[in-house]
């Protein structure tokens, strides 16, 4: 077990995030974490649920918490977590998907709000550039 100081809740102060391990398979090695926050109102630490598994660590990114992570070329994803009803869960999600087309592979980019389809673009012709413009905030080329 790992624990380490971060500002899991966005509120200035330091809590913990405390990651309990890995788990692995032949869909790749997962990340289990867990949190531990200081609750203001009620004046007492607070033990948040389990994030979803994650493929790779948590980033603290401007007040925001975001995993990215790649399966092989045909499958590449950004998530955003916040809390919701004293729970992390996947607020938004962006994933790229390599399919097979006709004649060469297509690549759709499919964005999610709580893990509701919102919008999929065909973005096989496009390059990186316009790609990571249509959604610049979740920031997923820079940091991939």
């Amino acid at each position: 077990v790992l624990v380490t100081a971060e500002d899991i809740n966005f509120d200035g102060r330091n809590d913990l995030l405390i990651h309990e391990g890995y788990s692995g398979g032949s869909g790749g090695s997962w990340n289990n974490y867990r949190a531990v926050i200081w609750n203001d109102e009620k004046g007492l630490f607070e033990f948040y649920p389990s994030f979803p598994e994650q493929l790779v660590s948590l980033e603290f990114d401007r007040q925001r918490v975001v995993t990215r992570y790649r399966l092989g070329f045909a499958y590449e994803c950004v998530e955003e977590y916040g809390v919701v009803d004293g729970e992390y869960v996947c607020t938004r999600k962006l994933a790229l998907e390599a399919k097979p087309g006709e004649t060469d592979w297509i690549f759709v980019l499919s964005y999610y709000e709580m893990e509701k389809l919102v919008e999929t673009v065909d973005v096989t012709d496009m390059g990186v550039e316009e790609i990571g413009a249509l959604y610049p905030d979740l920031n997923y080329w820079s940091k991939g």
